[in-house]
């Protein structure tokens, strides 16, 4: 709770007052939920991106959804070799070289973060798999996405399937939609950076995932 606080407020800072996006680029870290919840805080927009997508399609998704600052693992930086766009802030997980996350949260206040936020504008934009084209970006503003979350809670998470949930699959997609309703039922999210059979088996075993 502190440190998405924190992060709602560093980022404030960072965007202004007006309606802004946040893209992450950083994959299955304990940061993605962090960062998602200090978003919603905030009342931005999250523009979760694919590590494993192409330099191009990460760049043309930074272009298109006029993301203000870009939160990034540092394992994925060749990933943005031929991006540069002034206008938005890079943020580096681990605080080489750039703006450092660490650094960000330590200065900001830990006080609750309550931003003002409009039900239609935009709280996470996951785009599509531009398989016929260029992705789009599919819009969950504040109001749809609480009902989604309603939805989730109400006909697929009760409080034994949300007891602890492993997200196998990337978080900037379908799995990363289960966070926020696993943590409003008492739950645990298990974030794992690759999957491998007989590890997730004996997670699952260990876990009781």
């Amino acid at each position: 709770a502190e440190r998405s606080n924190r992060f709602a407020h560093a980022m404030r800072a960072l965007t202004g007052d007006d309606p802004a996006n946040v893209a992450l680029l950083i994959g299955n870290r304990v940061e993605t939920v962090e960062t998602d919840i200090g978003l919603i805080k905030a009342g931005l927009g999250r523009v979760s991106i694919n590590p494993r997508l192409a330099p191009d399609e990460i760049a043309y998704i930074l272009g298109n959804s006029e993301a203000r600052v870009l939160v990034y693992d540092p394992r994925y930086r060749d990933a943005l070799d031929g991006w540069n766009d002034p206008q938005t802030t890079l943020v580096a997980l681990d605080d080489l070289g750039v703006r450092g996350y660490e650094s960000l949260l330590g200065s900001a206040s830990a006080k609750t973060a309550r931003y003002v936020r409009g039900r239609d504008e935009p709280s996470l934009i996951m785009y599509t798999s531009g398989t016929t084209g260029r992705p789009k970006g599919a819009v969950w503003t504040f109001a749809s996405r609480a009902e989604a979350v309603r939805n989730m809670l109400l006909n697929e998470l009760d409080s034994n399937a949300a007891r602890v949930m492993a997200h196998v699959g990337s978080v900037s997609h379908g799995s990363g939609s289960k966070i926020v309703p696993v943590y409003l039922r008492g739950g645990r999210s298990l974030l794992l950076g690759r999957f491998d059979p007989s590890e997730f088996l004996q997670l699952v075993r260990r876990e009781r995932v």
